[in-house]
């Protein structure tokens, strides 16, 4: 789980997330105006699956930043590489939008 706290922290330093003191998810919040539904379509373009958070509410706020990170089935030299392509689904996001974030990647040429 350390390495998804390094990878989390350093492609997605907008994001706040809790590791689990058991299990194989990882849930994290994402900034106010990301819906994790939005989201989870961006990042399977980028090969990345996410589990909405919309799913886990009786009434989910709208938009819902909450999503799941399952992590039992990915190698961990995949981890990091995965993230970073989270980081730029939000990214792409972002730019939709024509929301400014703090990313934690490189600047576009």
């Amino acid at each position: 789980m350390a390495l998804v706290a390094r990878a989390l922290a350093q492609y997605l330093p907008d994001f706040e997330f809790q590791l689990p003191s058991g299990g194989a998810s990882v849930w994290v919040r994402a900034p106010d105006w990301i819906d994790s539904s939005e989201l989870a379509l961006m990042a399977c373009s980028h090969g990345v699956l996410i589990e909405a958070g919309e799913v886990f509410f009786i009434s989910p706020p709208y938009p819902c930043p909450y999503f799941r990170l399952r992590l039992s089935s990915i190698a961990s030299d995949q981890i990091g590489e995965g993230i970073r392509a989270l980081g730029m689904a939000v990214d792409e996001l972002a730019q939709a939008r024509g929301t400014r974030r703090l990313s934690g990647l490189p600047a576009r040429p």
